[in-house]
């Protein structure tokens, strides 16, 4: 039963992700998309688990309804000394599973950390985390982690937090930490990786098209190409 469950969810999700990659993929209407592979990610899940009754005519002469009804307990006994791959299989299962949930853990931990290392301040609900870390700026939920370097009142600073800020308010965080909880579960589904890849993109298409909006485009594209290859204005 545990092998036909994975193998279906395996195909839903690959089925799925097919319909995504063939006929939306290259759309614009990106929010869409986004709620599209969460939905498609989480029905991979639950789909293969649905029951659909079959009716079979004339069980009585079917030789495996004949053989159940019967009533005759059937006990099946391990070959002393035959070695349990399957028991194999689940302890490797689960020990991959547990790898996978640590090293969320740790990502999760190094963000705390970094919080808890800098200095805040609240901006409505939003915590901005001021911090010299290479990778600032980027959100974690409501925290805003911010470089100490970069200028809150330039252009380029009014662009970098409205990106950020839409992260925040729509919630983009929740996104990831599901798809990271599933991965961690299901790891063995290539799938769900590409739904991760694609969600990650599209997150980021969603807040650059808000991070530009009522500005200059032309130069949110150059402080986002500036970014890519590390410069510095």
């Amino acid at each position: 039963y545990m092998a036909t469950y994975l193998l279906q969810m395996i195909a839903c999700s690959g089925i799925l992700y097919a319909y995504y990659y063939c006929f939306l993929r290259n759309e614009k209407f990106h929010q869409y998309n986004r709620f599209y592979l969460l939905f498609a990610m989480a029905l991979s899940l639950l789909l293969p688990l649905l029951k659909i009754p079959v009716i079979v005519e004339d069980t009585t002469a079917n030789p495996v309804y004949a053989f159940v009804s019967t009533g005759d307990t059937v006990v099946i006994k391990a070959t002393p000394g035959s070695f349990d791959y399957l028991q194999l299989l689940y302890v490797l299962y689960g020990c991959i599973m547990l790898w996978m949930f640590f090293k969320l853990w740790k990502a999760i931990s190094r963000i705390i950390r970094i919080r808890q290392a800098s200095t805040t301040e609240t901006i409505e609900d939003i915590r901005l985390v001021k911090t010299t870390h290479p990778d600032a700026p980027f959100s974690f939920f409501k925290w805003m982690f911010w470089h100490e370097g970069a200028e809150l009142t330039s252009k380029e600073g009014a662009h970098m937090f409205k990106h950020e800020l839409y992260h925040i308010r729509s919630k983009h965080s929740w996104d990831l930490l599901f798809m990271e909880t599933v991965i961690s579960i299901c790891w063995f589904n290539p799938f769900f990786c590409l739904y991760r890849r694609e969600v990650k993109t599209i997150q980021e298409f969603l807040a650059d098209q808000y991070a530009a909006s009522n500005s200059d485009v032309t130069s949110y594209a150059e402080l986002l190409l500036l970014r890519a290859i590390g410069a510095r204005n």
